[in-house]
């Protein structure tokens, strides 16, 4: 069955699969917070006929999906700019343009958004905001200061060369992942949240699976047995700390990754509908949340139906995300690779200059999170 699968460099349209996989995680987040989370909130004012109380799952897919592609892009990328460049044009151009879109449509929507101050809102387009306390300009953004930090540490352990055998470094986050269960029990309280947080103590499991499924199908040189320890042990972290059903969730998620794979040889015509959704997932997931909470209660005082109103609100939040995708998102992306990258392949950098940098940053934002979170406390 292995041996069935090419290699993931050659073939950029096997990708497909996994975009598929984006859309179906963007589509069940998107439908948690337009019938379960709503209601919670606002309430919708009658029964609600159907309900996706575990839609907010689709986060921990995108993790794994994120741990898959981060760990092949590493494994292609000739200077450590290559993959800063990566990074950077694909994030911030529709982070900002999501930011300037809540926080506009929240004010003018006011009362019935309660838009954070505009200086607060400022602050947000660094994307790590929430870890010294500054609230977001929409509840979703929590994500992406994790997805920041695992680009971080993916990037750290790359430059040290501990991605060219990644089987101990990996094992080694994963074991310490093991402290949000273990500290209760050694230490009588959990770890610091902000320490837990910078470290994706709760969340790594989710990408190390998504690692181990590149590792054993779709690297050039494959490491099968490494990659069935580390999806044992990713599955094991997640039982231990989150229960049998969330491990059961993060086995389908490994199975999805690997369908994926093979649904991304050939995509047939079903599959197109949920790989467009996967193409403008990221604006998608950045903006659906609290635009449709305004949409939502707008229709909702009209007497608009209920199943009519999150309809259409889908199709509200669907047509930003592609009006982003296509304005800012494509262009931006395109437009900084091909000036950024040209100008550090003339000048690129030591790699143990990049080394010292990362490093310095990332604990720079490890210590400063915890310090003001203790603070607060």
């Amino acid at each position: 069955m292995v041996a069935s699968i090419p290699p993931a460099s050659p073939a950029r349209h096997r990708l497909l699969g996994l975009d598929a996989l984006r859309g179906i995680a963007a589509l069940s987040v998107l439908l948690y917070h337009y019938t379960t989370r709503f209601d919670q909130k606002h309430g919708h004012g009658e029964p609600l006929p159907f309900s996706f109380e575990s839609g907010f799952l689709g986060v921990n897919l995108f993790f794994a999906i994120s741990g898959f592609v981060i760990f092949m892009t590493l494994d292609r990328v000739r200077v450590p700019a290559d993959f800063v460049v990566s990074r950077f044009s694909r994030l911030f151009p529709a982070f900002w343009a999501a930011i300037a879109l809540t926080f506009t449509i929240e004010w003018l929507a006011q009362p019935l958004a309660q838009p954070i101050a505009p200086g607060q809102a400022l602050l947000n387009v660094f994307m790590l905001h929430g870890y010294f306390g500054v609230p977001s300009v929409d509840g979703v953004y929590w994500t992406l200061q994790v997805e920041l930090f695992f680009y971080l540490g993916m990037f750290l352990l790359w430059l040290g060369g501990a991605l060219r055998q990644p089987f101990w470094a990996i094992s080694a986050w994963l074991l310490a992942s093991w402290g949000t269960w273990l500290a209760p029990m050694l230490l009588g309280r959990p770890l610091p949240h902000a320490l837990s947080e910078a470290l994706l103590l709760s969340h790594f499991p989710y990408f190390a699976l998504g690692i181990a499924v590149y590792l054993g199908l779709a690297r050039e040189v494959r490491q099968p047995r490494s990659a069935a320890v580390l999806a044992v042990l990713a599955l094991l972290s997640v039982l231990l700390a989150e229960g049998l059903v969330r491990a059961g969730w993060a086995l389908l998620f490994g199975i999805a990754l690997i369908a994926g794979l093979y649904a991304g040889r050939r995509p047939r015509a079903w599959l197109r509908p949920l790989v467009w959704l996967g193409a403008i997932s990221y604006p998608l997931y950045l903006l659906h949340q609290d635009i449709g909470y305004v949409v939502l209660q707008w229709l909702q005082a009209e007497q608009v139906g209920l199943l009519a109103r999150i309809g259409l609100t889908t199709a509200v939040a669907i047509g930003l995300a592609a009006l982003v995708h296509y304005a800012v998102e494509n262009p931006a992306m395109r437009w900084l690779r091909r000036g950024l990258r040209p100008n550090s392949d003339r000048m690129p950098a030591p790699r143990r200059h990049w080394l010292v940098g990362t490093a310095g940053l990332a604990g720079a934002l490890v210590v400063g999170s915890v310090a003001i979170s203790r603070l607060a406390a």
